[in-house]
């Protein structure tokens, strides 16, 4: 584990989990992927209602929500989880631990996919002899609202350089995390209470606990940029209401399986044109963003396992993280424009974009019956 996250994680845990409220959110996930992995292309509502020790998740199709594609159940204290099938009115126990092994296997097969095949990823991180890394926050002075809440902007972007041991091959790699902060939220301390103790019985960093499964194997693809960004992240004042995480791959001596620049690269040009495009025409943009009218369309229909680790990951860790906040008024906004996203990654490509956006949040109480497998259900077997 990241020494970063590491010493995020004990300090956390060190915190007193004081739960005061209940809290019910909406959020929805987008994922945009190319090549092997556009299989995990999605739009998804998720749900997720947190009360005392127990936590009720469910992810829907769609944005808005059409159709149920899950529903859990997690109880930290007897440390399972119960994954809900309404329509036939079933449910399976599993054990938070059995299903710490399960991620472990998934996020892995996840990040594997891209290696292989005509559409495979020029270089993977284990191949890599990496430069150092260049981190870059900018705190951009756009505002706006979400879900109610006045929201800031903060881009921050990570970028480093692999080179290929006995081969040409040298791909620049950009991370970029555009993060919308808003400086207080209903129910920011039961969340981050229940995401802390997650993390310690799944465990995962902190700031992870609460992210979906599939999200996590894709970040899990080049993991060490995601790894500065976030610790970085931490130290930002507010509590993120919208986050849009984006990996970018490219450069003149990135090439393919058939010894084409990867930006040249069919599958590839169009939506390296869209995403610069898209970037010069909003300064308040992502780097990389691509507009909606080119996604791919989702392969697979249904995703099961979407919500394998719980809802979204949308707060940032609550007494810890302040206490690495800056004084604002000695952090004066740095204005950056459109142009400066787009060129740096103008010679790359985006291998997925995912983006949570917070759409509702309250602390209304919740039904405790909301946390309890209906006794009249039967109880199915663990695959």
């Amino acid at each position: 584990m990241n020494t970063h996250f590491k010493s995020a994680l004990i300090l956390a845990l060190a915190l007193p989990a004081l739960t005061l409220a209940d809290v019910r959110l909406e959020q929805s996930v987008t994922i945009e992927a190319r090549g092997l992995i556009s299989v995990f292309d999605t739009e998804e509502t998720l749900y997720t209602e947190i009360a005392d020790e127990r936590a009720r998740i469910e992810a829907w199709q769609g944005i808005p929500a059409r159709t149920r594609n899950e529903a859990a159940i997690i109880s930290m204290d007897g440390h399972l989880r119960w994954e809900l099938a309404p329509d036939v009115r079933q449910y399976t126990t599993v054990d938070l631990g059995e299903r710490r092994m399960r991620d472990a296997r998934d996020i892995e097969a996840i990040a594997q996919m891209p290696q292989g095949g005509p559409d495979a990823l020029p270089i993977t991180e284990g191949d890599c002899q990496w430069d150092r890394i260049r981190v870059n926050i900018d705190r951009t002075g756009q505002k706006m609202q979400l879900a109610g809440q006045r929201a800031e902007q903060y881009l921050l972007t990570a970028e480093q350089t692999c080179e290929v041991p006995d081969t040409r091959q040298a791909c620049d790699v950009t991370w970029v995390l555009d993060y919308w902060n808003a400086r207080r939220m209903p129910g920011t301390r039961e969340v981050a209470d229940f995401r802390r103790d997650l993390a310690e019985r799944i465990g995962t960093p902190e700031l992870l606990a609460m992210t979906p499964l599939v999200p996590r194997g894709l970040l899990a693809l080049f993991e060490q940029g995601w790894e500065e960004l976030v610790y970085e992240a931490e130290g930002l004042k507010g509590y993120p209401v919208k986050t849009v995480m984006s990996l970018h791959i490219g450069g003149k001596h990135c090439r393919n399986r058939s010894d084409q620049e990867i930006t040249r690269d069919s599958v590839w040009s169009k939506v390296k044109q869209d995403s610069i495009q898209a970037t010069k025409n909003s300064a308040a943009a992502t780097a990389g963003q691509v507009v909606a009218g080119q996604v791919m369309q989702s392969v697979g229909g249904n995703l099961g396992g979407m919500i394998a680790s719980g809802a979204a990951g949308i707060f940032t860790r609550d007494a810890a993280s302040r206490a690495m906040e800056q004084d604002e008024k000695k952090t004066p906004p740095v204005q950056v424009g459109a142009e400066s996203a787009a060129e740096r990654i103008q010679n790359q490509v985006q291998i997925f974009r995912i983006t949570t956006e917070l759409k509702a949040v309250s602390d209304d109480a919740v039904p405790r019956e909301r946390f309890e497998v209906p006794p009249e259900w039967a109880e199915a077997k663990a695959p």
